[in-house]
């Protein structure tokens, strides 16, 4: 993997984390199920916690972990297979955050 292509991912992290952030913070209160599908790993950190800065911080590092993940699999898997990973773990993470939401 090249480092532009490393380059590259980190700054669609930075992009998707502030799209995140200005289509849940635009509103007075937040609305959760934009919360759960947007970053879900907020969610689950602040019902394990029950602290502001763990919520926080999990949203500010959810997409940089994933493009992580996606840098480190690539190395030994194909990039559909990778990408099928990543789709699962993002699903199965927003699954949760959504049964924590309803419930």
């Amino acid at each position: 993997m090249t480092r532009r292509t490393i380059v590259v991912l980190l700054l669609l992290t930075v992009v998707a984390t502030v799209a995140g952030l200005s289509q849940t913070l635009i509103h007075k209160t937040c609305p959760p199920i934009r919360m759960v599908l947007w970053f879900p790993l907020a969610v689950i950190a602040k019902n394990v916690t029950h602290d502001d800065l763990a919520m926080v911080l999990a949203a500010l590092l959810q997409f940089p972990l994933l493009a992580l993940v996606f840098v480190i699999g690539l190395r030994g898997w194909p990039v559909a297979r990778v990408l099928a990973l990543i789709t699962f773990i993002y699903t199965l993470l927003a699954g949760i955050a959504f049964a924590i939401v309803r419930s």
